[in-house]
């Protein structure tokens, strides 16, 4: 789903979504994936900068 803007993207509906589990399950996948990705990243900067001390 594509939004004009962040603001098109965060003003309420007044509607529920609902998700399957099956969606739920593939959601909850795709956080832990984004966590360890971030975590690569902080790992990473901060062996790039604790480097350059």
């Amino acid at each position: 789903m594509r939004h004009e803007s962040m603001s098109e993207f965060l003003r309420p509906t007044g509607r529920i979504i609902e998700f399957t589990p099956q969606e739920m399950e593939e959601i909850e996948k795709e956080i832990v994936y984004a966590e360890e990705m971030l975590d690569k990243e902080i790992e990473r900067l901060n062996e790039k900068y604790k480097n350059e001390d």
